[in-house]
């Protein structure tokens, strides 16, 4: 069930990437500001822990911390975004459901902007959550995996996706 999860995770993660990749990153004003590639991996974490301490559920989150992504505008080597791709599973599917609705609740409550809440359009009808913070500039995207195989416990998938920067002059993107 392991490479199931891994398939699962990266499909995810390519789904987070053509929905949600670039709604912050194609502003002019977020492709021309100059940031450490180092302050935006470390910021980026603390916009994940900020999302699973309003999930406030026990359950197992996976490692993967965060990856570079590329730009739709700007040089492959000077420009960036951060994207952190991560899931919570719990078993017990009703806790689950509670936190998407205080996610729901409580994330404008600290600058987020609520794009999208409700179903999406996959044949499992997944409770899906996107939205943006326009003064920090991310965007996430969360599914509310209730129905999944028989085996498996319900899950949270979670993406973060930051703006596109520019590295201060001398340096490069590194990617990983």
């Amino acid at each position: 069930m392991r490479h199931r999860k891994k398939y699962t995770l990266t499909l995810f993660a390519l789904f987070f990437v053509i929905t949600t990749g670039c709604s912050l990153e194609t502003s002019g004003e977020s492709m021309t500001e100059q940031r450490a590639q180092s302050a935006v991996n470390s910021e980026i974490k603390g916009v994940s822990s900020g999302i699973l301490d309003i999930i406030a559920v026990d359950g197992e989150v996976s490692e993967p911390g965060p990856g570079v992504g590329r730009c739709e505008e700007g040089e492959l080597r000077t420009h960036f975004l951060m994207r952190h791709t991560w899931s919570l599973t719990a078993r017990n599917s009703e806790v689950l459901a509670e936190s998407m609705e205080r996610l729901k609740a409580e994330l404008p409550k600290q600058g987020w902007e609520i794009l999208s809440y409700g179903p999406n359009n996959s044949p499992a009808r997944t409770l899906t959550l996107m939205a943006d913070h326009p003064e920090k500039k991310y965007g996430i995207s969360i599914e509310y995996w209730r129905t999944r195989a028989s085996d498996d416990a319900p899950m949270l998938l979670v993406g973060v996706v930051s703006a596109c920067y520019r590295v201060p002059p001398g340096e490069t993107v590194e990617r990983y």
